[in-house]
């Protein structure tokens, strides 16, 4: 009788330490706010990106309304534009880094130089060949609708504009757009307006 006590207890005692093992790995894997993503911060300065990422493969001029297509749209600066200014590509508030099937996006706030968003873009499904590149909080580039829904939960806010759908997540510093259901960019900003 006194044996089968022991075993008792040994086996609640187990009982108990699994629980808390898997209530342990729920509760790490539940999607928390982001503030880096792909090697920088959100609020990192143009050199401390510099230094992480290296030149940027292309920057663009600030964003200019266009009557015509209802929206804003960015031109790319040129290598003599780039030349011209003082700082060169330290001198523009948007780079990019194009990586193979997939780019890398940093927004930089105009007044302070910090780092506003980080993004990262599928540019050709066909040529993208590890899903897990733009990952974040179990969020993985080409996932459905459903399944980040499933994970981040109902989003604050979503609008749909032609074949995108974009998901506003502020809560977690999350944006998510996607093409025919299927998510190809994945932006971190801590100023998700909409």
């Amino acid at each position: 009788m006194l044996l089968r006590k022991k075993y008792l207890v040994i086996f609640f005692i187990l009982i108990c330490l699994c629980s808390l093992y898997f209530l342990f790995r729920y509760i790490d894997n539940l999607p928390s706010k982001v503030i880096e993503y792909q090697g920088i911060s959100l609020g990192n300065s143009k050199d401390e990106v510099y230094y992480a990422l290296g030149v940027p493969d292309e920057v663009l001029f600030p964003p200019e309304w266009d009557s015509k297509l209802n929206g804003s749209w960015q031109k790319f600066a040129s290598k003599d534009e780039i030349k011209r200014k003082p700082s060169q590509e330290k001198g523009f508030d948007s780079w990019q880094y194009n990586k193979t099937g997939f780019r890398i996006d940093v927004d930089f706030d105009s007044q302070t130089g910090k780092v506003k968003s980080i993004g990262c873009f599928i540019s050709n499904k066909k040529d993208f060949a590890d899903i897990n590149t733009c990952k974040v909080n179990g969020i993985r580039a080409l996932d459905t609708e459903e399944r980040v829904t499933n994970i981040l939960g109902k989003p604050h806010n979503s609008q749909i504009s032609g074949v995108t759908k974009e998901l506003y997540y502020p809560s977690l510093n999350m944006r998510i757009i996607f093409e025919q259901k299927y998510a190809y960019y994945i932006i971190i900003s801590s100023n998700l307006s909409k």
